[in-house]
């Protein structure tokens, strides 16, 4: 594991963030991880729980500047239903989610952090590397590692983990095997540099977004000595 990772497996007390220790400036948080992890949930809670008093923007894998059609299952219960494209086709969305992820930061949401907000992104870049059938992309994604290089990282990125059985039980239309890839894909496939804290899902709600909002507070001192 790199430095910048933090990993938190058992009980701790965090709070939500003081009016003291909000963020000066905007903070970008990616929340990822296997399906059945429940993401959208934790994202409401977050953002209801933690982040209520701040301007929040959040969005779904990608804002969308640019159209596109046939870009996953149109089914969400079956998200590996669809055959993958053939290679030069899936290189071709790779290239133009890219430019597309670069354009709408520029345009859309790096004015909006500037401005103080905070952006919450449910799955983020690193998702099609780490469930490419879920995009109809093949394995193993070369260009979306090297691609993602170069778009900017997260402040946090918070990756949801449990045991197979358990996920399985929650998102029965993915098998129990490729459940265990996926949390082992998010263990291996995030770069080092990324700020990652994994969170495990068999924890109560409450709790989980507790450890959330205290990794969120020990993030502040730091971002603000570098911002000075």
């Amino acid at each position: 594991m790199g430095e910048h990772r933090a990993e938190l497996v058992g009980p701790s007390r965090g709070t939500p963030l003081s009016r003291s220790s909000r963020p000066r400036r905007g903070l970008v948080i990616t929340v990822a991880g296997p399906d059945g992890a429940g993401k959208t949930t934790f994202c409401d809670a977050l953002i209801a729980g933690v982040l209520h008093d701040r301007k929040v923007r959040q969005i779904h894998h990608r804002l969308g500047l640019f159209p596109l059609r046939g870009g996953e299952t149109s089914d969400s219960t079956q998200p590996h239903a669809q055959r993958p494209y053939p290679r030069g086709v899936a290189e071709a969305k790779v290239c133009y989610l890219f430019v597309d992820s670069l354009a709408s930061w520029v345009l859309a949401l790096r004015p909006f952090v500037r401005s103080g907000g905070t952006l919450v992104i449910e799955r983020g870049w690193w998702d099609l590397a780490v469930d490419p059938a879920r995009y109809r992309l093949r394995p193993p994604a070369r260009l979306v590692r090297l691609f993602g290089h170069f778009l900017p990282r997260s402040d946090l990125l918070f990756v949801l983990e449990g045991s197979a059985e358990l996920l399985a039980s929650r998102k029965d239309e993915v098998s129990e095997a490729e459940l265990a890839r996926q949390v082992r894909a998010w263990r291996d496939l995030v770069p080092d540099h990324q700020r990652c804290v994994y969170l495990d899902v068999s924890l109560p709600l409450e709790e989980v977004v507790s450890l959330a909002a205290a990794e969120l507070a020990r993030l502040e001192p730091a971002r603000n000595r570098r911002n000075m």
